[in-house]
């Protein structure tokens, strides 16, 4: 009958509706899914590779810093291969002259560790008697009213914090040759690779836009290493004289260390002050005097974390303590210390790519 075929084809044709509605339905959930596959694998792949990568960016973000200088010999006539080779050279002479003047001191107080240590427990003695009145207050109680109130117990070991360091010589040698590498022939190429971009964006606009991108990720990035770079120098200075003055022992190791560990916010400070204490347990006298070079690092630090820094930089390259901390945390889980050097340069370099991508997104 006419009325049965047309409600036959309605239900006929009933699957194919809701099959795209429920389609329409999953469209934005399954590109999320494929964008959160995508970021697993990433970061997966980054894992993976890190025996490859952290020399490569570690060497990608030194060019970044040393370009303007590569600039500057090329415009004065040096030959882009011979200017790379220069700067390689100065580059290892202040990287040699560091490590000779910082090992014999490091050398003397690594040694001095089981003093430092064997301080720590005298100090800590009253702390352990308090630790035993609760103890036994805690069986008292478990006696008297029959609820087990113990907790297992804590053990309290020193981190293996110089095996976890530790890596084959080989293995060293190859990456330190692979960041040279790179490093020589970025800087050797640079000029060349742009002005090639530059021709084949005429012609391709994506590759005109990876232009823009670089260039605005090599300005944040030099000028935010170089003016750091210049406060943590002033850092090392102001904190090797203030610990001389209280009386500590190699103060311009201390200073120089101060300014080394200052390229990773947050936790070189922090690493630094305690060290700083552990120092000062060394040193005879009163417990003003024991803590005076941990307190003397944190006024110079908290100075320069929030008054120096935030009027030398500007606006331009602050960036928010939240995404600081975050890419601290993500790279140093990632590729360990070595990351933790290049998490804000890193941030610097992805802040970049967001704000190129935002600037060309129709709202």
């Amino acid at each position: 009958m006419p009325g049965q075929s047309i409600e036959q084809d309605e239900q006929d044709a009933d699957p194919g509706e809701h099959h795209k509605g429920a389609a329409a339905l999953i469209a934005p959930y399954r590109n999320g899914a494929v964008l959160g596959i995508f970021l697993i694998l990433l970061v997966g792949g980054l894992k993976l590779g890190q025996a490859l990568l952290v020399p490569v960016f570690a060497a990608l973000l030194t060019g970044l810093l040393l370009g303007k200088v590569q600039d500057w010999l090329e415009r004065l006539g040096v030959s882009p291969a011979l200017g790379a080779g220069s700067i390689m050279a100065v580059l290892l002479a202040v990287v040699l002259g560091s490590v000779r003047l910082l090992f014999i001191p490091f050398e003397e107080w690594s040694a001095a560790l089981p003093e430092i240590y064997a301080a720590l427990k005298r100090q800590l003695l009253s702390v352990r008697e308090l630790l035993l009145t609760i103890e036994q207050a805690t069986d008292a109680v478990q006696e008297t009213t029959g609820i087990d109130a113990s907790g297992e117990a804590m053990a309290v070991s020193a981190p293996g914090i110089l095996s976890g360091l530790a890596v084959s010589v080989p293995a060293t040698i190859g990456q330190l040759v692979l960041f040279s590498g790179v490093l020589f022939f970025y800087l050797a190429s640079r000029s060349r690779l742009s002005k090639q971009l530059a021709e084949a964006g005429q012609s391709y606009p994506s590759l005109s836009n990876f232009k823009t991108i670089s260039e605005a990720a090599e300005n944040s990035v030099s000028t935010y290493l170089s003016t750091v770079s210049l406060i943590n120098l002033g850092l090392a200075v102001a904190t090797g004289v203030l610990l001389a003055l209280v009386g500590l022992p190699n103060a311009w190791f201390w200073g120089t260390l101060a300014g080394l560990l200052n390229f990773v916010p947050y936790v070189g400070p922090l690493l630094l002050t305690f060290l700083l204490l552990g120092a000062g347990l060394l040193q005879e006298g009163t417990f003003l005097q024991i803590i005076s070079p941990a307190l003397v690092f944190f006024a110079v630090n908290f100075l320069e974390a929030n008054f120096v820094t935030p009027t030398v930089l500007g606006r331009s390259l602050l960036i928010e303590p939240l995404f600081v901390f975050l890419s601290l945390g993500f790279w140093l889980w990632l590729w360990g210390p070595v990351g933790a050097l290049m998490a804000v340069p890193l941030l610097l370099v992805i802040q970049a790519v967001v704000s190129h991508m935002l600037s060309k997104a129709d709202f």
